[in-house]
């Protein structure tokens, strides 16, 4: 099992000196990589909830500072040699997919090849309003940006697709990796069929380890419509959420949920310690005992 370290891409701590030091420290500790999500506009008066937490309320403080996915992850790159990068997840639909294959082949590039694309489709049906986005079609738009994404990196001379074609031209991003890996988000029947048609990886977002298992059945099915097999895919997300009131944090109970996860096939699992309200110093403590009584045993 390898692991996601937590990262200051959004609040108050998203600061130039942190994203340096946690992403730095990170490496050192020997996490795999870091994932950046985002959003560019909240809603005052949301219409629709948060689909991935039970009371349905987005558990960010939407007044403050959401770091650009791309601009920071090639940012990262500058000040790292080995962490894994990963747009986690970019909403496609929200963009060109022309300027997101130019974008990403940029960051693998700059970064000689570490640059994971995770994609979803959105769910926050007022910031697709606000950026002109097409809501309704938004699975069709994922679907033929990811087939588009995959040709110019190819270099495909020609595309023809519903929403956007070429033919004749070329495409001057040239990657590191051959294909950087393309990690796609959800957990739903649309989502496997795009994960076994498109993906590289399945990047799991709204399913628990037992649910994820369940979903893997399904996702097979697609695949062997695809004529796929599952190794081919990479599952990547989940959390081993750390409780550390009184100060004594329980390895134990962390290994385990690493573990559950490890056994619904996740091959690399985010980590939660608290998040950056407690302050960037003490994150940085608690991803360190994550690193030395978890990480050894998980990888063992």
């Amino acid at each position: 099992m390898e692991f996601i370290a937590p990262f200051p891409w959004m609040g108050r701590h998203a600061t130039t000196e942190n994203v340096v030091q946690v992403a730095k420290a990170a490496e050192e500790m020997g996490y795999a990589e870091i994932s950046i999500g985002e959003h560019f506009m909240y809603p005052k008066r949301p219409r629709a909830k948060y689909p991935y937490l039970p009371g349905g309320v987005l558990p960010i403080d939407p007044t403050q500072v959401n770091l650009d996915i791309f601009t920071t992850l090639a940012f990262v790159a500058a000040h790292t040699k080995r962490l894994r990068l990963r747009s986690g997840l970019i909403v496609l639909p929200y963009y060109n997919p022309f300027i997101v294959a130019k974008q990403a082949a940029t960051v693998d590039r700059l970064s000689n090849g570490r640059l994971i694309l995770g994609i979803g489709v959105g769910w926050m049906e007022d910031e697709f309003a606000f950026l002109k986005a097409p809501f309704k079609e938004r699975g069709a738009y994922t679907d033929e940006g990811i087939a588009l994404i995959n040709a110019l990196w190819r270099g495909d001379e020609q595309f023809t697709g519903k929403y956007y074609s070429y033919k004749e031209a070329y495409f001057p991003g040239k990657t590191t990796q051959r294909y950087p890996p393309i990690h796609i988000g959800g957990a739903s029947e649309a989502a496997m069929r795009r994960v076994a048609r498109y993906g590289d990886g399945w990047h799991i977002i709204g399913a628990n380890a037992e649910q994820t298992l369940e979903w893997r059945q399904v996702l097979r099915r697609y695949l062997a419509k695809e004529g796929r097999k599952e190794r081919e895919i990479t599952l990547v997300g989940g959390s081993a959420a750390v409780t550390f009131d009184g100060g004594r944090p329980d390895a134990k109970d962390a290994l385990k949920q690493v573990e559950a996860w490890a056994k619904a096939g996740v091959s690399t699992c985010g980590v939660n310690v608290g998040g950056f309200t407690i302050g960037v110093d003490e994150t940085l403590k608690r991803m360190a005992w994550f690193a030395e009584k978890v990480m050894p045993k998980a990888k063992g």
